[in-house]
C-alpha cells in the first residue's frame, strides 16, 4: 500500500515505475503491482466499501516471436477464470489475457484455454524452454503468444534489443507507459 501525495494519483505514481503493471485504488489506499499480471481483476467487490478504480500499464512495446495455438506451455499462473470474463471468451476474453501479459514485464508467455480461463507467465516457466515444457496439439489452448517486451525507437538493432531485455534493460525514464483498458 501506498500513500499517495497531493497532486498525484495511483495512476500517476504506477506510471512512474517501470515495472509497474498494475494499480488498484480503494477506501484504503493505492496498492501497486510490479512484474505481475494481476490476480482475479474480474472479482467483484464484496461490499461497497471495496469498491475500487484500477487501471493496466504496458511500459515498451511487445514482439511476437511465436503463436502458441494449440499448445500448452507448462508453469503457467492462471490470472482469471473464464466464467468471470465478461465477455466472449473467443474474443474479449482473449485480448484481456493478451493485455494482461503485455503490462508484465516479466511475462513471456500467455495462453487462453477454453473452460478454464487465462494463463501468464508470472516467473515460474522454466528458461530456456524445451519441447519437455510443452504439449502440442492441445485444441483447448484457442490464443497464446510468445512474446518479448523491448523498448523501441531507441536506435538499436534487433539483436542489441535482445541483449538488452535479456538483461532486463528498462526503457528510458522518458518514454511514457501505455494505457491498457478492458
Amino acid at each position: 500500500q501506498l500513500t499517495v501525495p497531493l497532486y498525484e494519483t495511483c495512476h500517476s505514481l504506477c506510471s512512474k515505475r517501470n515495472f509497474c503493471s498494475i494499480y488498484v485504488e480503494n477506501q484504503t489506499g493505492c496498492f501497486i503491482g510490479d512484474m505481475t499480471a494481476g490476480l482475479n481483476c474480474f472479482s467483484s467487490p464484496r461490499s461497497p466499501e471495496d469498491a475500487y478504480h484500477a487501471g493496466r500499464l504496458m511500459h515498451g512495446a511487445v514482439r511476437v516471436l511465436q503463436d502458441l495455438r494449440d499448445t500448452q506451455v507448462f508453469g503457467l499462473t492462471q490470472v482469471f477464470l473464464e466464467r468471470d470474463c465478461p465477455g466472449n471468451p473467443r474474443s474479449s476474453c482473449v485480448e484481456y489475457c493478451r493485455l494482461s501479459c503485455y503490462s508484465s514485464l516479466q511475462c513471456n508467455f500467455w495462453q487462453y484455454y477454453l473452460g478454464s480461463g487465462c494463463w501468464v507467465d508470472e516467473g515460474n516457466v522454466l528458461h530456456p524452454l524445451t519441447n519437455a515444457q510443452l504439449r502440442r496439439g492441445w485444441d483447448v489452448a484457442i490464443a497464446g503468444e510468445y512474446i518479448q517486451h523491448f523498448c523501441p525507437g531507441l536506435g538499436w538493432t534487433p539483436a542489441k534489443e535482445w541483449t538488452m531485455t535479456a538483461r532486463d534493460t528498462i526503457c528510458s525514464k522518458s518514454s511514457k507507459p501505455k494505457e491498457l483498458s478492458h
